[in-house]
């Protein structure tokens, strides 16, 4: 536009110029003025998007901020007990759910059951909507009213905050606080001590790395853990919703930085902590898979195959197929 303008002071200006009904001099100067007015213009307009990207977050926060327990307030357990409470079963009828940029559902007719005291992996093609699925549980994402009920109750009746304090969610990329690392450890759950953070960061496979820094839990990690790797900030995510000991843990391909050794040895050592309470793995790696109750198979948004290990082992399913493709010769750690 203001290319435009410029242009357009040219062409008219410059006719009267030649004309004599405008002196050079004027014309010079009209063309300066304009040249200062462009600037303030276009920072008004930048100054005018930013306000209504703010209002819209702002939004979003409040809706966030004001929302009120209603419902029945979930209880923490302590953190090497067990689950108290109603049990976190979770039932998925014709649940569908459709991104409004996209032109395609990410999720179409799911029938699914997470059970309260089985662990649960869910594998499949990129973008086949696992980690829809997963932000879905939490209401991350609002499903469509009637079709995921958690804990025998409708999850639209649920106050969020009562929900999602029925779940320790752990996305790929979780977010690292500015403080110390027992400060992020203990930020769901700051009644916790050290003791359990140790505990947290064990089951994580965070202790060597923390003894090697020079404060220990101290250790200041800066803005986003900017002085932590990929796969030490994964593991402290991952340690910080072991602290509250969530009735039902979800884990969406929470360790893809960190290599299979390490992932092998921290899902040996998960595992019997989940044993007879709820978790839902997502993941891309074999290495999750050993120990898992139930395997579920998503393939363009639906629900391709589901079952134990040891079925899918025993027909042509994808988990069959991506065993072959990896070359793993001996199913025996799935079955």
């Amino acid at each position: 536009m203001s290319n435009l303008a410029v242009a357009l002071v040219l062409y008219f200006g410059g006719r009267e110029t030649i004309l004599g009904q405008v002196s050079a001099g004027d014309f010079v100067a009209f063309i300066s003025y304009l040249s200062i007015l462009t600037w303030p213009l276009i920072a008004l307009g930048m100054i005018i998007g930013f306000i209504q990207q703010g209002l819209a977050s702002l939004n979003r926060l409040n809706r966030v901020i004001s929302a009120e327990g209603d419902g029945e307030a979930a209880q923490l357990p302590p953190l090497t007990g067990q689950p108290v409470g109603r049990p976190v079963d979770i039932d998925m009828t014709g649940l569908s759910f459709q991104y409004p940029t996209r032109k395609r559902p990410a999720l179409q007719n799911i029938n699914l059951r997470l059970d309260h005291d089985r662990i649960t992996a869910v594998i499949g093609p990129m973008g086949s909507g696992k980690s829809t699925l997963a932000a879905l549980l939490p209401a991350l994402l609002t499903p469509p009213p009637g079709t995921l009920t958690v804990a025998g109750r409708p999850a639209e009746d649920w106050a969020p905050k009562d929900l999602r304090a029925l779940f320790g969610y752990v996305p790929q990329d979780g977010f690292i606080f500015s403080g110390t690392i027992l400060e992020n450890l203990l930020f769901g759950r700051p009644e916790a001590d050290e003791a359990d953070a140790w505990f947290a960061a064990s089951a994580a496979g965070l202790t060597r790395d923390i003894a090697t820094f020079p404060d220990g839990l101290q250790t200041v990690v800066g803005e986003r853990g900017l002085t932590l790797s990929g796969g030490q900030k994964q593991r402290l995510a991952l340690a910080r919703a072991l602290v509250l000991d969530p009735p039902y843990l979800i884990m969406d391909d929470t360790l893809s930085a960190v290599d299979a050794a390490v992932e092998a040895e921290i899902m040996g050592r998960l595992m019997p902590l989940r044993q007879g309470r709820g978790a839902l793995i997502i993941t891309h790696r074999l290495t999750s898979l050993t120990g898992v109750d139930w395997l579920v198979v998503l393939q363009d948004g639906r629900l391709a195959d589901q079952g134990t290990p040891r079925e899918l082992l025993n027909r042509e399913s994808y988990f069959k197929r991506v065993l072959e493709l990896n070359e793993y010769t001996d199913p025996t750690p799935f079955a």
